[in-house]
Parts: structure tokens; C-alpha cells; sequence
């Protein structure tokens, strides 16, 4: 059987190897391992300096491509020669085939060449308006390898870049300022004309832009009573407005700020108008004749809320019919709580609403405390920031037991209608109460009513929801909501 340096030195032969050994193998795979790893460590640094110049921003895929190439070719030719591949005569055909590119491409690599060099350099950006080659008009865009132009008269021109590197560009926006020379005549038969006053004026060429910038507030004084007032959230309106003018000048405006001045604790919310004074980084006042506001004065709201405490409440729904409320025993874990509203509604507030305990779903022979979690109105703050109220119900000496009910009572029948029930009985009824009155009771305490007055009647047969009530038993109800159907005629 053969080797494996005889199986290695056959396939090298193949491929014209003739040395191909185990060992240089071995070294070839651990070459190509290395400069994988080497290749992305190097891009990586390539990267990270790209990403810090910023003279470069609009070539960076460009350069990352062009050096991930030359790497990956440059590891190329390395493992060529150790595998004692004749380097020269590649490099020779790659020079050969380079020249051949070059040749046929040579306006394009040369519009390619002039692209990085406006790229770098940056004579001009995206809207400005530029003089070049005889061409004048605002720059719409800056390609590799073409520059557009949109003229005065909405014509847009695309002009090699080979062409503009290497001719006069005139920018009439770089700086923003230039002099212009005036030639200004008078005629008068009155006398003769002895100077003209100024003799020179300033012009600013620039690009009028927009910007929305936000507006903040500063208040001074703003105070109110302690004890029985609080601050609301202080508002501008509008929060935010829009800048407009030389786009040099509104690069330096970052912010706009109101002013106010406050003599007295407020206790009652203020709505104050107060002038846009614009501002730049460094908290300095920027005033320009030539930039403009959407609005020249901004509404600053004050809100001031006052504090009082008001009695905590719950209120019970679907309460049968003769229950004594009274006798239903329970504490909460607040009676009362302190909130803070402005006057128009604290002014009107008696009390607050913790939850609904719905007399259908209070099974209190299984549970004897319900949470509820506090909601007050939109405009009102809760200042000790009570989350839960906790109710708990006195459950001592109370039973339940379930029942069949078969008085069904219909009540406020329409005239014009006869209405019957076609269920005659509501089986399984849980009832709580009392434990000395859940052992007496009977079917016959209880009334199963369906009340008409708010439907819409019609002939036919309908499911309606009926109410359960003992109002001669006191302290017991039904729980579930329970339905019945009904026949009109």
C-alpha cells in the first residue's frame, strides 16, 4: 500500500506540486488558520480608523473593500510559495491582466480617481451652489464617478469627476460672506452729488434652511405654600418651535428658552406669555437680523394643584331588593387619602371611589377581603401614593346553602303584551347569610323577578337576566347572574 507522502507527492504532481509533503501540508493549514485570523484583526483596526476620520466617511466602503483584497490576495501569494509555486509568473499574470483592466477602463478609473480626490478634498457639498468648467448651478449629488448640477433654469447636468478635479471651481457658499462691488450712479439738476453714504455694504450668501428646536423654561420665584399646595409639571406651549434662516447662523442656535419672574407663591395655576429668546450650546444668546420664528412668544402653564383629604369609599351594585346595608359590617385599610387637583375640580370633590363590590360575586362564606387598587381622576395626583386599599368584611356567624327557586315574578309588563316565563325553576342557587337564618330559610322566601321597565319589547322569546331577592329574611343574598326565558304575545 502507498504512503501517505507517496499519496501527498502523487496529488502534488496533479497539480503541479511535485515537493507536496505531510509536513508542508500541515504548514499550509496553519497559514491559512493564521491569516484568516490575521485578516480580521487587521479589518477590524482598518474599521476602527475609518470610523474616526472623517475626511474619509463617504469612501469608507471603498477603502474596506479595496484593503480586504489586497489582504486576502497577499495571504494568497504567501501560501503559494510555501507550497513552492512559482510566485513570479503569477504576479506577472496578475500585472499583465491589471494593465489589460486598466486600459480598457481608463475614463472610468480616472472619473473613479477624480471621485476620491472631491470625496477627500470636499471643494463643495450637496447644496451648494458652485462655477466649474463653465458649468454653474447648485450640486444635487456626489457620486464615484459623476457630480450632478442642477442649473438656475431646473436642468440637471452630470459632469465626469475626472473633469472637476482637475479644473477651477468657484464656491459661492463656502464662506458664506464676499464682497461685491456696487456701481451706483445719481443725476440731480439741483447740485452735484459729493459722496454716497455707506460707500460699502455687507451680503451673507447662504442656504436658507428650517429647524425645529425645543423651548425650555426658566421661571424665577416659582414657588407656593408649602403645606397646602404642590407644583404641577411646567409646560411650554408651543414645546418646540421652527427656526428659519442662514444655515450657517441656525447651526449655532441649539435651544430656545422663556423667561418669567414670579413676585409670590401661586395658588392657582397661571398661564404666562413670555417672548422666544434663542440660545446656543453654551448657554449664550444668539440674536440675528436674519433668522426668523414661527412664533414669536410662547404660553408657559403653571399648574398648581391644592391638597385635601377626602373620605375613601366603595359602593356596592346589584343590591337585592330590601337587603339591610347596615348590618353588612367591614373596615378598610384607608378611610381616608390625600390628593392634590387644581381648584375647578377639587373644589367639587366630596369623596373617592376606591371600587365597585358587586353583591352577585361577594361570596363571603370563602373569602373575607377584597383589594382594590386606587384610580382617581385624570387631573388628580394622589400625594401619599396609596396603590391598594384593602376592604375586609366581617364574616363571623355567616353560612351559605343552595336552593331551588321557583317564584318567578314579571314585573312592569308592558301594556298591549301578555308575558309568561318559560323557566320555571333556577336550580342550585348559592345563597349566603346569616347561619341562623340560612337554616330556616325556604324556595318561598325568595323572589326571582324580571323587570320589563327598560326593554324594548317585541313579540317573541327572550333570554333576560333576572334579580334574587329574600326582602323578608334580611341579612341573606343569592350569588351568580342568573337568567330566565320569557314568551311575549
Amino acid at each position: 500500500m502507498e504512503t501517505v507522502e507517496e499519496v501527498l507527492q502523487t496529488v502534488g504532481r496533479t497539480v503541479g506540486i511535485p515537493d507536496l509533503t505531510l509536513g508542508g501540508l500541515l504548514r499550509v493549514v496553519m497559514m491559512v488558520l493564521l491569516g484568516i485570523l490575521a485578516i480580521r484583526l487587521l479589518m477590524k483596526m482598518v474599521d476602527r480608523m475609518l470610523e474616526r476620520s472623517k475626511s474619509v466617511a463617504a469612501i469608507k466602503p471603498y477603502i474596506h473593500t479595496a484593503v480586504n483584497i489586497f489582504l486576502w490576495v497577499l495571504l494568497a501569494l504567501m501560501l503559494a510559495g510555501t507550497l513552492d509555486v512559482d510566485v513570479t509568473s503569477i504576479i506577472a499574470m496578475l500585472s499583465v491582466a491589471g494593465l489589460a483592466v486598466s486600459m480598457a477602463l481608463q475614463n472610468t478609473l480616472s472619473n473613479l480617481a477624480g471621485g476620491l480626490v472631491l470625496l477627500v478634498t470636499k471643494p463643495f457639498v450637496v447644496g451648494d451652489y458652485v462655477e466649474a468648467d463653465g458649468i454653474s448651478g447648485t450640486i444635487a449629488a456626489v457620486d464615484m464617478s459623476y457630480t450632478t448640477f442642477v442649473t438656475p433654469d431646473n436642468k440637471e447636468i452630470f459632469v465626469p469627476n475626472s473633469q472637476l478635479s482637475s479644473t477651477k471651481i468657484v464656491n459661492y457658499n463656502h464662506l458664506g460672506r464676499r464682497r461685491m462691488d456696487l456701481k451706483l450712479t445719481a443725476s440731480t439738476s439741483a447740485g452735484t452729488v459729493v459722496a454716497i453714504s455707506p460707500e460699502t455694504i455687507s451680503m451673507t450668501f447662504d442656504r436658507e434652511v428650517n429647524k425645529e428646536i425645543p423651548v425650555a423654561v426658566d421661571i424665577n420665584g416659582l414657588s407656593v405654600p408649602e403645606n397646602d399646595y404642590i407644583l404641577g409639571s411646567v409646560t411650554a406651549s408651543p414645546a418646540s418651535i421652527v427656526v428659519r434662516g442662514p444655515e450657517k447662523e441656525l447651526s449655532r442656535i441649539t435651544h430656545a428658552v422663556v423667561h418669567a419672574e414670579l413676585e409670590e407663591p401661586l395658588t392657582r395655576s397661571q398661564v404666562i406669555a413670555s417672548e422666544i429668546v434663542l440660545m446656543d450650546n453654551e448657554e449664550a444668546v444668539v440674536t440675528s437680523s436674519h433668522v426668523t420664528t414661527d412664533f414669536s412668544s410662547v404660553d408657559i402653564t403653571v399648574p398648581v394643584k391644592r391638597k385635601v383629604e377626602l373620605p375613601l369609599r366603595v359602593s356596592f351594585i346589584n343590591v337585592p331588593e330590601g337587603f339591610p346595608m347596615e348590618e353588612l359590617k367591614y373596615t378598610m385599610s384607608n378611610e381616608t387619602i390625600v390628593v392634590a387637583a387644581q381648584e375647578r375640580s377639587i373644589s367639587k370633590a366630596t369623596e373617592i371611589i376606591a371600587g365597585a363590590i358587586d353583591f352577585e360575586q361577594l361570596d363571603l362564606s370563602e373569602q373575607s377581603t377584597y383589594t382594590f387598587r386606587v384610580r382617581l381622576p385624570d387631573d388628580f395626583v394622589n400625594v401619599e401614593n396609596i396603590e391598594n386599599i384593602v376592604v375586609e368584611f366581617d364574616t363571623e356567624g355567616l353560612s351559605s346553602t343552595y336552593l331551588n327557586l321557583n317564584q318567578i315574578y314579571i314585573v312592569n309588563e308592558p301594556s298591549g303584551f301578555k308575558v309568561t316565563s318559560m323557566t320555571q325553576s333556577l336550580y342550585n342557587v348559592k345563597i349566603v347569610g346569616e347561619e341562623k337564618l340560612i337554616k330556616t330559610l325556604k324556595s318561598g322566601d325568595f323572589m326571582v323577578t324580571v323587570d320589563l321597565s327598560d326593554r324594548d319589547v317585541q313579540v317573541g322569546q327572550y333570554e333576560v337576566p333576572v334579580s334574587i331577592s329574600a326582602p323578608t329574611r334580611g341579612k341573606v343574598w343569592a350569588l351568580g347572574a342568573h337568567t330566565a326565558v320569557i314568551n311575549i304575545q
